[in-house]
């Protein structure tokens, strides 16, 4: 059989024919050994400037793969160094895990099969005492026949009493979003196998990494001190059972995870026969227990403002002044407390229900900035009377009932704060009242107060955002200035960066804007809105592919933002891809069915590509529900010009100018639908009108 054609080459007694895949060291292609009439796979570095160290990691390598012999591993064939350093292993027809999952075609039960001979690949490997170090689902392979083969030994830890540690150097090796805890510190054990493992499994059933970043060490970081979303979460249909499977794979502390792959292997094998599992399902108070333990402070400190209120009456004002002798008194009247009393009682079920609502989220939360966090609490003061007696109460009142956005609760909590501020002048005080005010739409009020509060305390940041914000619009230099004193004062308060970057970009100032959206970033890295005005940003500055790959981000971040889609629908249209354009503006309906400015586009798009029942679908479902959408009326209006119905035509843009009589492009349509009718005199009535505007 001739292999020899005119896209192979000779290397050896190897024929090669084509690119397998590429590593940090060298490239792996399937070739035809001459010798022995067989396909291989064939690995060779090409890595420049080959090193002592180098050559160590390589033979390491293959003296890691030289002593396993099993079903579920690519098994060796040879070794050499002439002319270049090589080696050979069976080749196999198939794809890997990694493919799979980019296609979002994982099922559970066909998973769990996977992972059972995984399990079983790599529990002879630390039998050998080899440590893989780098499982993940491109080393994943699948075979025609649903053969699971380990692949990839390259970064394999010899562990043995005299070998010599190549990491001592500081280089982290490995995959980083599949890296346990320990890894990131050079520490790697068998343990570190078995979180790779459920780190693979992670990504099998929900599509996406454990962590995102922009850079390794902000992975890291996220991999030694974050806790990763719980599956469900990303997609509720998975099984809780494998869920809880996979979530003990993935506990930072080892001594938590699966102590062995048979262990792991037998977990399974009871999932897959519904037999019971000794991993305990994830729950809503395993979400509240980490979060407690992680916020520890700042819970604790919420925990002691709602004892606060239960027993006020042994507070005065004036010990609220001395925080750490109140936290103790505090501790001893609690036990004297009456802890089945009914208002107890309400609070804290009211307590634990904000908390809970906490323990699932997966963004940044501002906890006493979030209604959803404070509404159980707001209900429980605003249906208690005897709150009015004391101050302690009215100022948390005030700041409860501030968050409901209700005009009864914002008028109250202003009554809260003018009470207090009759008695003393806090620029706490003030903040909070200029915000009720502003809610209830009395801007001018709101400044003053705000006013006030710098005027008591210069370094009160949060007086000047609030203030930066009611001045975004009107006076954009003036919220700059305020946003600019905010990061003074707070540098890593992202919200002002975000702000002034949003004045910048209105200001078409969008090199200042990227700068402020990029430190928003770096300070909260997964904040979606940030790649979201990023993406509009360097669409200004005609970047188009930049500003996708920003909006794409932002979708990778929360799969359901729907601007996001809508923008790169946007940038598709403009690049002439439109299926790809259609799909995302689909997309973006399908998330937020009353987003019309997806429909419009989308119909406009249907218009191009002359789909026009599609196209006028799109419109009337617009102005139906929108009857004010103008975009709407304007498109359905060229839509009908095309169709040469140009009595409807002429009704739509007469809607158009009606909501918008300084839209000067509908003039000139007009003045096309009485051109096509002979009406001379409407001809010159809207070619004037046209001009003139």
């Amino acid at each position: 059989m001739n292999h020899q054609n005119s896209n192979t080459a000779n290397f050896g007694k190897y024929i090669i024919e084509k690119e397998l895949g590429r590593g940090g060291m060298g490239v792996v292609y399937k070739a035809y050994d001459t010798q022995y009439d067989i396909y291989v796979a064939l690995k060779l570095i090409t890595k420049e400037g080959f090193s002592q160290d180098d050559y160590e990691r390589f033979s390491q390598e293959i003296k890691a793969l030289a002593r396993l012999n099993h079903p579920n591993i690519v098994r060796f064939y040879e070794f050499s160094t002439t002319p270049k350093p090589y080696f050979t292993m069976e080749y196999i027809e198939g794809c890997t895990l990694d493919k799979k999952i980019k296609e979002h075609n994982v099922k559970s039960l066909w998973l769990v099969e996977v992972m059972m001979q995984i399990c079983k690949a790599l529990e002879h490997a630390h039998q050998c005492n080899i440590i893989h170090r780098d499982i993940k689902p491109s080393n994943i392979l699948i075979d025609t026949q649903g053969v699971v083969k380990v692949m990839d030994f390259g970064v394999a830890k010899i562990d043995s009493a005299h070998r010599q540690n190549l990491s001592q150097s500081g280089t982290i090796i490995g995959s980083i979003h599949y890296m346990a805890p320990e890894q990131v510190l050079g520490k790697a054990t068998y343990a570190s196998d078995i979180y790779s493992v459920g780190a693979t499994m992670y990504e099998a059933l929900t599509y996406r990494t454990m962590y995102q970043g922009d850079n390794q060490m902000n992975i890291f970081y996220k991999i030694i001190r974050n806790d990763f979303i719980p599956l469900r979460q990303i997609r509720p249909q998975i099984s809780p059972y494998l869920e809880a499977i996979c979530i003990k794979c993935l506990q930072k502390r080892r001594k938590k995870r699966y102590q062995s792959f048979t262990e792991l292997h037998t977990e399974l094998k009871n999932f897959k026969s519904n037999r019971p599992i000794t991993a305990k399902k994830y729950t809503k108070w395993d979400a509240f227990y980490k979060f407690f333990n992680r916020h520890r402070f700042a819970l604790t400190s919420v925990v002691i403002i709602f004892l606060t209120l239960v027993i006020s009456l042994f507070v005065t004002l004036g010990a609220l002044k001395k925080a750490d002798q109140t936290a103790q008194k505090l501790q001893v009247a609690l036990e004297e407390a009456d802890q089945s009393s009914e208002k107890l009682q309400k609070l804290n079920e009211a307590m634990l229900q904000s908390l809970t609502y906490i323990s699932r989220q997966n963004r940044h939360v501002d906890l006493f900035r979030d209604a959803q966090f404070l509404k159980p609490v707001r209900d429980v003061f605003a249906q208690s009377l005897e709150l009015q007696t004391a101050d302690q109460y009215r100022i948390l009142r005030g700041y409860v009932l501030l968050e409901s956005h209700h005009e009864k609760d914002l008028l109250q909590a202003v009554k809260d704060y003018t009470a207090i501020l009759q008695k003393v002048k806090n620029h706490f005080m003030y903040t909070n009242r200029g915000k009720a005010y502003e809610r209830l739409g009395k801007r001018k009020k709101a400044i003053a107060d705000y006013n006030r509060a710098i005027a008591l305390d210069a370094n009160h940041y949060f007086a000047f955002f609030n203030r930066g914000v009611l001045f975004q619009k009107a006076k954009p230099h003036r919220a700059i200035s305020d946003y600019t004193q905010v990061i003074k004062l707070h540098p890593s308060y992202y919200k002002a960066y975000y702000n002034r970057g949003q004045v910048y970009y209105d200001l078409a100032k969008y090199q200042e804007a990227l700068a402020d959206f990029s430190k928003v970033l770096s300070i909260v890295p997964e904040y979606v809105h940030a790649y979201f005005w990023k993406g509009l940003t360097y669409r200004k500055l005609n970047k188009a592919d930049v500003g996708l790959q920003n909006f794409s981000h932002a979708i990778k971040v929360d799969a359901k933002y729907f601007r996001a889609y809508f923008q790169r629908g946007v940038i598709y249209v403009n690049k002439k891809q439109f299926v790809k354009a259609e799909r995302n503006f689909s997309q973006a309906i399908a998330i937020n069915p009353k987003f019309w400015g997806a429909y419009v586009q989308r119909g406009v798009l249907y218009r191009h590509l002359q789909k026009y029942d599609k196209a006028l679908a799109d419109f009337n479902l617009v102005v139906k529900h929108d009857s004010k959408n103008f975009a709407g009326y304007l498109h359905r209006g060229v839509l009908f010009y095309e169709m040469e119905d140009t009595k409807k035509a002429l009704e739509d843009f007469h809607t158009v100018i009606t909501l918008n009589p300084r839209h000067k492009k509908t003039y000139h349509h007009l003045f096309l639908c009485y051109r096509r009718l002979g009406q001379k005199e409407k001809m010159q009535e809207y070619i004037k009108k046209w001009e003139e505007k």
